[in-house]
């Protein structure tokens, strides 16, 4: 009896250690530090925060290339930015070791009816009488020279064409390019031909458009504004455009001016637009939507 009593607490105390062990085991396998997210696809633009759970020590957050930004960050979790096509990782480190998140970044796609998106420059474009207007946004991850370029044709033979460029288009930022034509046209064809990153730094955000009014009885510009240097630095090239629109929304023209005197941070300039038919007879519009197309330094 006593050797079985004996086998019998032999197997219970390893049935005790055993459940004892495993339940420790599993304590510490779900207290153990991991990342809420391990793998996720962003598009261009878009943003994420990532959190480290079960950590107190200090992490050391950082990416595996500029494909993403850290935006913020703090001991428990790190806000990352899409910012270019292609993919990276965000990485939490925690002593020796590193705990890792797969970022893939798309193209951001193209927004609103008719838009369409060629070398990173996403653009929607306008007939008017006399010529085309595109109006676009420059999607890459950095500054750009764009240049665009239009062909008008007249019972399917081609009777002009020509181009437009913006030595300066920033990340992010709208601008406006107009091809023009005297011709009689009834189609056309218009491309993106060139981007490359530009040699300047865009500071057209820093450039504040304001004091906007549509004067339909002005003898010489129809509409007016002012555009004021608030980047802080010396501006050497400016240039902004004015879009005109019908009471439905369509596209009428555009006019542009190059802003010669914001070259002091903090001084303003005036500006003036107007659009003249082929008849010569002003345009009058219900609306107008101005924008500063570049702004560098020299």
């Amino acid at each position: 009896m006593r050797q079985v009593a004996k086998r019998f607490l032999a197997i219970a105390l390893a049935m005790v250690l055993f459940l004892v062990s495993t339940g420790g085991s599993n304590v510490s396998a779900a207290a153990s530090p991991r990342l809420s997210i391990t793998k996720k696809t962003l598009t261009v633009g878009e943003q994420v925060t990532i959190k480290l759970t079960n950590n107190k020590k200090t992490v050391k957050w950082s990416t595996s290339n500029k494909n993403i930004k850290i935006v913020g960050k703090n001991s428990k979790q790190a806000k990352i930015k899409a910012v270019k096509k292609g993919s990276s990782y965000l990485q939490a480190k925690v002593g020796k070791k590193t705990y890792k998140c797969k970022i893939t970044v798309n193209q951001k796609k193209a927004s609103g009816s008719g838009a369409k998106v060629s070398k990173g420059i996403e653009y929607t474009v306008s007939r008017t009488e006399k010529g085309v207007v595109a109006i676009a946004t420059n999607t890459n991850n950095y500054d750009a020279k764009v240049e665009v370029y239009a062909e008008f044709y007249k019972g399917g033979e081609l009777i002009d064409s020509g181009y437009d460029n913006n030595y300066c288009l920033g990340r992010s930022a709208t601008g406006v390019f107009n091809v023009t034509t005297s011709c009689d046209y009834d189609k056309y064809k218009f491309s993106v031909i060139r981007v490359e990153k530009s040699g300047h730094k865009s500071m057209s955000s820093k450039c504040k458009v304001s004091g906007v009014n549509i004067d339909p009885n002005s003898n010489i510009y129809t509409v007016n504004a002012m555009v004021k240097n608030n980047s802080g630095k010396e501006i050497d090239r400016c240039r902004v455009s004015c879009v005109f629109y019908d009471e439905n929304g369509n596209v009428l023209g555009t006019d542009y001016e190059e802003v010669f005197y914001i070259s002091t941070p903090g001084t303003s300039e005036s500006l003036g637009f107007y659009v003249f038919r082929k008849d010569y007879s002003k345009v009058i519009p219900a609306s107008v939507k101005i924008y500063v197309d570049s702004a560098y330094e020299w």
